[in-house]
């Protein structure tokens, strides 16, 4: 993870991130369609027991979107799947 107080240049330290966002999330990115989330999934989401990437490939489902459920999920205060 980069620390914006490392960085002398914040711009470089932007394009930075930027570019390791686009490497992290280009892995699953569009691959998955579509579609409605299941409890089981909900459930796995939650546990953490794997990375992001590794359920991901798992449930099919692209690393941005397990990571906005997981916080809508917190955010509404669904854990007792």
């Amino acid at each position: 993870m980069n620390r914006g107080s490392s960085y002398k240049d914040k711009e470089k330290w932007r394009s930075t991130c930027q570019k390791q966002k686009r490497r992290y999330y280009g892995k699953t990115a569009f691959q998955y369609s579509r579609r409605l989330w299941t409890i089981e999934e909900d459930k796995s989401i939650l546990k953490r027991n794997l990375t992001d990437v590794e359920l991901s490939q798992k449930i099919h489902r692209s690393v941005a979107s397990i990571q906005i459920r997981r916080s809508r999920l917190k955010k509404y205060r669904i854990e007792e799947l």
